[in-house]
């Protein structure tokens, strides 16, 4: 949680309009800083596994995933989120970033690719970077 606000601080400090999604923000506040990314006032959010479900932003065009787990549900549902249209979306990326100085990270990494692979149908090799 606090990495994530101090995401969103320094995203802030840059110019971005940028804000932190956890746990600790009150209920209220939460369903405010979706409205306000959903209208495109809010263009960054730094996000908790709280944003692993049920969030609904189709404007939603990057993920920049730092979590190193490799549950097939939550990589699905991630990659489907940002997979979904929208009338001023271009594309979409997802920016999966790995340590790989550490073996079992890299191994999640791996087993992510092969999601990302099977999920969009494209062969593994073609994914890996």
């Amino acid at each position: 949680v606090d990495h994530c606000e101090l995401l969103a601080q320094r995203l802030s400090a840059t110019g971005l309009s940028a804000a932190a999604l956890t746990s600790e923000v009150p209920r209220e506040a939460r369903k405010a800083l979706l409205d306000q990314a959903r209208a495109g006032r809010v263009r960054v959010l730094v996000a908790t596994s709280l944003a692993d479900e049920g969030l609904d932003l189709p404007r939603l065009s990057r993920v920049f995933l730092v979590y190193p787990g490799r549950a097939r549900g939550r990589t699905v549902q991630r990659l489907g989120r940002l997979m979904r249209p929208h009338e001023e979306k271009k594309s979409a990326v997802l920016i999966d970033f790995v340590d790989g100085k550490v073996p079992l990270l890299r191994r999640h990494h791996a087993e992510r690719r092969q999601q990302y692979a099977t999920v969009l149908g494209v062969s593994s090799a073609a994914s890996a970077h």
